[in-house]
């Protein structure tokens, strides 16, 4: 660059000096005016072009190079190093820690309070003395059955209460708990007051045989107000007897007051009657039932009271079937008093008496 410089310097001064020399030489012959003029060298002050070699300093775009420096964002990939936080799951192993919660197996060990189930043997008394009898015929000693009116070889017992499922209120296994009374006719008989007929007691059997009145024998013992059933098992010891023949329970007696739930064998009928006082009973409502048994078949008819209804039911070894229920102005509103058992002519044979609360 320097060396363009001198000799652009050069070229002027050796320029100028033969402009000089050409004025000169046009002063001494006017006829080489025109001459002079086109050889004029200021033509080659095109020359001065070379300054287009200026145009090296675009090399300095280069520093465009510069933008490389992006490549620093690859820097960025350092936050990968976030991923250690993974290894805080590391903790997660301290949820091993509820294994421990295990220890709450040990609540298991309240299942030793199966122990008390033992009791449940209570129900079927299952440290009892044995009567030597099995009403149901289900293998268990009716001293240790928990329903021991009704087969249950298997004492399945739902409510863990002191009755079998099978002796439940059908339609409420809460209405009963227990057993207060069963009489299987061998050893109670003090327990019973009868007030006419003749009531033969022993042999794991009472019948009686009346005609052609009515006759009651009462069980001494005391019904509550509310949730309680009574139940007897018979059969008819003779079908020669004309109509009007009923046998079943008495509940609820009081003084110169009574109900009864009975089944009719001459006309399958099963009624709820009520004497308050007077010569006779009074009806207060029946319905037939399904009795295909024959009079030597047990029968069986059971009264439940909730405190407010009172059903009547009624089955029989062949599979028959009723049911009478009342409720509302029908029902007196005290239900309490004694229980016991109620034949109008005819001759029958109780098998069980069983009172449930």
């Amino acid at each position: 660059m320097k060396n363009s410089i001198l000799f652009m310097i050069f070229v002027f001064i050796l320029a100028g000096c033969e402009g000089n020399v050409r004025i000169k030489i046009a002063e001494n012959g006017s006829g080489d005016d025109d001459k002079e003029s086109t050889d004029t060298d200021s033509g080659d002050t095109g020359n001065t072009g070379d300054s287009g070699d200026s145009g090296n300093t675009g090399d300095t775009g280069d520093t465009g190079d510069t933008g490389n420096t992006g490549n620093s964002g690859d820097s960025g990939d350092s936050g990968n190093t976030g991923d250690t936080g993974n290894s805080g799951d590391t903790g997660n192993t301290g949820n091993t820690g509820d294994t421990g919660n295990t220890g709450n197996t040990g609540d298991t060990g309240n299942t030793g309070n199966s122990g008390d189930t033992g009791n449940t043997g209570d129900t079927g008394n299952s440290g009892c003395i044995g009567n030597g009898l099995d009403e149901d015929g289900d293998g268990i000693d009716d001293n240790c059955d928990n329903c021991p009116a009704s087969f249950n070889s298997g004492q399945k017992n739902t409510q863990n209460d002191g009755i079998g499922d099978v002796c439940e209120a059908p339609f409420n296994y809460d209405l009963l708990s227990q057993i207060t009374v069963f009489e299987p006719f061998i050893d109670q008989q003090p327990s019973w007051s009868p007030t006419g007929g003749t009531w033969n007691y022993g042999s794991s059997e009472m019948s009686i045989s009346t005609s052609p009145y009515g006759q009651n024998n009462n069980y001494f013992y005391e019904l509550p107000d509310n949730n309680y059933s009574i139940e007897t098992t018979f059969h008819f010891n003779e079908s020669d007897l004309s109509g009007n023949s009923y046998a079943g329970v008495l509940f609820a007696i009081q003084e110169n007051n009574w109900h009864t739930c009975l089944f009719r064998r001459d006309n399958n009928e099963l009624a709820i009657w009520r004497y308050a006082g007077g010569s006779s009973i009074g009806f207060v409502k029946g319905a037939t039932a399904t009795a295909p048994a024959t009079d030597d078949q047990i029968h069986k008819v059971r009264v439940f009271y909730n405190g407010s209804e009172i059903r009547c039911s009624f089955m029989d070894e062949a599979g028959g079937t009723g049911e009478v229920v009342i409720s509302g102005g029908d029902v007196q509103q005290d239900m309490s008093g004694r229980a016991g058992l109620r034949v109008y002519n005819e001759r029958t044979v109780y098998t069980s008496f069983v009172v449930y609360q």
